[in-house]
């Protein structure tokens, strides 16, 4: 009987490990929408708190502080290099052919099975920051955009 229970328990366990392993494992996703960070367009925003918010993009991580007002600091992802940069010395290029966030279905389902096009997404129009001014005109000339600060 003491052998079952200890071998019942020693499968709990290692069951309960690999589940963490494979959540662990998982790609990071945005605090808000929930969408996958990619590491060339992430968003961190500090809150007051220390507590760290993770956006997919500048665009989803700018509509949250909208609703928070000042943050303690925000960084935003170099586009070329993925490192990240204070987001207020960052340039950004905005409505670019070049949308990471969005989903490529035409179509989307409803929690009925109805179908519906997507027309308004938070992550619109798209907004990609880089660290030097070259860096986004260069990105712009290649794939449209307007350059920001």
């Amino acid at each position: 009987m003491l052998l079952r229970v200890t071998g019942t328990l020693i499968t709990l366990l290692l069951l309960a490990g690999a589940g963490y392993y494979t959540y662990e494992q998982q790609e990071p996703v945005c605090d808000i929408c929930h969408r996958p960070i990619h590491q060339a367009s992430a968003y961190l925003i500090e809150l007051d708190t220390g507590e760290v918010v993770k956006a997919c993009c500048p665009r989803c991580g700018l509509r949250f502080q909208e609703g928070i007002g000042e943050a303690a600091g925000v960084e935003v992802a170099d586009f070329t290099s993925g490192t990240l940069v204070d987001a207020n010395d960052a340039f950004y290029v905005e409505d670019s052919t070049i949308t990471l966030c969005l989903s490529q279905d035409v179509l989307h389902k409803d929690a009925t099975g109805g179908q519906y096009g997507l027309s308004l997404d938070r992550c619109m129009p798209s907004l990609i920051g880089f660290r030097t001014r070259a860096d986004a005109v260069a990105f712009a000339r290649e794939n449209g955009g307007a350059i920001r600060t």
